[in-house]
């Protein structure tokens, strides 16, 4: 075999290899309500069918809610491209009133919990991102906080270092 056709070879491999890539993830921002399958979100209990997409002006970008398929209920989610995960979790660890604030770990990821007790319960999982925060909401049984961590563990490795 002559150098040329080795050479076309080689590149040929190369490319091939470099295809393989075990980083795979987007790397633009995070879009939860773009960028989860319809697997995913099947399997961290929540109705890909259900999708509402909410018109956000402001900080919140960007803002969908999905129905939850057990217990009954929903989930929305948020981001906070402004905010500062550290700035939020000092400014909810001040609120006293009905508020539970817990830290917490996703994976690799630091997280916190806010519970809300009253007339809208709900369980907030805020999670960090590289710029701002990503924020699941949970407004659903007696276990809400439980749930959103669920779905906050089943979400991460598609959010990756976004």
């Amino acid at each position: 075999m002559s150098v040329w056709p080795r050479i076309v070879v080689a590149v040929a491999v190369a490319i091939a290899l470099a295809g393989c890539s075990e980083e795979t993830r987007p790397s633009g921002p995070f879009d939860t309500c773009r960028d989860l399958s319809t697997t995913m979100l099947t399997q961290a209990g929540i109705d890909p069918a259900s999708k509402q997409d909410t018109v956000v002006t402001g900080p919140l970008t960007p803002s969908c809610v999905y129905g939850l398929k057990n217990p009954a209920g929903s989930v929305r989610f948020d981001q906070l491209s402004n905010l500062t995960y550290s700035s939020e979790l000092a400014r909810e660890q001040k609120i006293a009133q009905g508020v539970t604030v817990k830290a917490a770990r996703i994976n690799d990821r630091n997280a916190y919990t806010k519970s809300v007790e009253g007339f809208l319960s709900k369980c907030d999982l805020i999670m960090e991102l590289k710029q701002g925060v990503e924020v699941i909401s949970v407004f659903a049984g007696s276990d809400q906080c439980g749930i959103a961590t669920r779905i906050g563990t089943a979400i991460d490795p598609v959010i990756g270092k976004r």
